[in-house]
């Protein structure tokens, strides 16, 4: 079956376990299409094909092959986004077929059976979802799938006999090799109900010559989103745990045919378990394991971004960095650069930089001011809100 365009494109048949592999991995993730978030899938070298999803931080991989696809031009290297409501399409027509072919361009996305014919114009915000540099592993340990599904959701329950309402305490997770564990545990001392522990049994791979046996702030909410259930830990089988501890970039899971970059944390006492203790009445929310969403009054577009990041790379002692996007779509240039070291120079309380494409306006707070976290996000809030006549300025020009 074809299906003829005037643009390049790709045509493949789909398999209804190729889709349930995909439903684990991407359905979770909560795609924002109108900031261009997306699925991509494209091709791989032996021929197969890699699904990819980024969204809230967490970027989902999925490797099948080989299974040739036929391109309309005779090109091998291909990459194309599909929309999320054709995928959803897609689920709905394996209850009744056992195969969906899916043509790709540009353009259009089609997805057909013997007897169903669906095209969908490409969303044009569409972008394609980075994969998150390779982070330094210390040590790898392979763990039952459903094991580690079990372990977790326990451990996201209020413990009995206190009251955990609100807190998320931080979830560590360390490489015991010498008993041939992988234990977690959450720390409820703070409502007086001691730390409590889960381990399985893993099987290990080499420590990195010199490291100390890995110990650290294990990403198990954004873990959970995607091993949601028996189902899905099924299908996953086993989980290769990339042990990093420094709290920067990305904790690396993967199994036979799939990978999970997850946010590392930041490994540090105070951060989302006691929030609400020092942030007040102030309205937030949970973005993803290491993005806080703060909601001001005093900024009526967009939210103000919380996050927790070491002060030096090696680590700790951390600070607590809010930002707020003041402008966007600009071009970085020399010109906007001396404009901005000028702004910064007469600004108060914070200070402008550019974020790819975006200027933002940020401050830290010290880990040693945790408990001011409060006063810090509305004076923040206050000194942003002042800066309008300042980036109007700077706007006209662009």
């Amino acid at each position: 079956m074809t299906h003829d365009t005037e643009t390049p494109s790709v045509t493949f048949a789909i398999t209804q376990s190729e889709f349930q592999l995909l439903a684990t991995f991407m359905a979770p993730l909560r795609f924002e299409e109108s900031q261009g978030q997306s699925v991509w899938v494209g091709s791989r070298s032996d021929g197969g094909r890699v699904w990819t999803a980024h969204a809230n931080g967490t970027t989902s991989v999925v490797e099948i092959g080989p299974d040739p696809a036929v391109t309309s031009n005779g090109e091998t290297h291909w990459s194309y986004p599909i929309p999320e409501n054709l995928l959803i399409t897609i689920g709905k027509l394996f209850l009744t077929f056992d195969n969906v072919v899916v043509t790709l361009s540009d353009e259009t996305a089609t997805i057909a059976t013997d007897e169903i014919s669906i095209t969908v114009d490409q969303n044009p915000r569409a972008k394609v979802p980075a994969i998150p540099p390779a982070t330094e592993s210390q040590c790898v340990a392979k763990v039952d799938a459903s094991n580690l599904w079990i372990l977790l959701s326990a451990a996201r329950m209020w413990p009995a006999g206190g009251d955990g309402d609100g807190m998320n305490p931080p979830m560590m997770c360390q490489f015991d090799l010498s008993h041939g564990v992988v234990r977690f545990s959450a720390d409820w001392t703070a409502v007086g109900l001691g730390v409590h522990q889960y381990s399985t049994v893993a099987e290990f791979g080499e420590l990195t010559p010199g490291a100390s046996l890995p110990r650290f702030n294990f990403p198990h909410s954004a873990v959970l989103e995607v091993l949601r259930d028996p189902l899905s830990a099924n299908r996953m089988r086993t989980v290769s745990l990339h042990a990093t501890t420094t709290g920067e970039g990305y904790i690396l899971l993967e199994g036979e045919n799939w990978k999970l970059h997850v946010p590392a944390l930041a490994d540090v006492d105070h951060w989302g378990h006691d929030l609400d203790a020092v942030i007040g009445g102030i309205d937030y929310e949970w973005a993803n394991s290491t993005l806080v969403h703060v909601l001001s009054p005093e900024l009526s577009r967009g939210v103000i971004e919380l996050r927790a990041l070491p002060t030096h790379d090696g680590g700790g002692p951390f600070k607590y960095r809010v930002s707020y996007e003041v402008l966007n779509d600009v071009v970085p240039t020399i010109d906007l650069y001396n404009e901005l070291n000028s702004l910064n120079e007469g600004v108060a309380g914070c200070r402008l930089v550019v974020d790819g494409n975006r200027v933002v306006a940020l401050s830290d707070l010290t880990q040693e001011n945790y408990e001011q976290l409060e006063r810090h996000v509305n004076a923040f809030a206050r000194d942003v809100s002042c800066l309008s006549p300042l980036l109007g300025a700077l706007e006209g020009g662009r």
